[in-house]
């Protein structure tokens, strides 16, 4: 009877690692899948509003940069 009984718990052990297995290969095949996916395209005007959005940061970003760096040259200068 006790073989009967270790039998079953390495069975049940070995159907754990195959559901175990199979699960990974799943998320796996899904993953390649998700990554394989066409990605959307940016429209042209998408572009040009991102494009003007980060020209205009960059100029007023350098003017900012400009106007602290004469404030302080000038208090260090007197």
């Amino acid at each position: 009877m006790t073989s009967g009984s270790a039998y079953r718990k390495l069975f049940r052990k070995a159907a754990a690692r195959t559901v175990a297995t199979e699960q990974a290969a799943e998320e796996k095949a899904q993953a390649r899948a998700e990554r394989a996916a066409p990605r959307k395209r940016e429209s042209a005007t998408d572009r040009f509003i991102k494009n003007a959005a980060s020209s205009v940061g960059r100029q007023l970003g350098s003017q900012v940069a400009r106007s602290i760096g004469s404030a302080i040259i000038r208090g260090i200068l007197g």
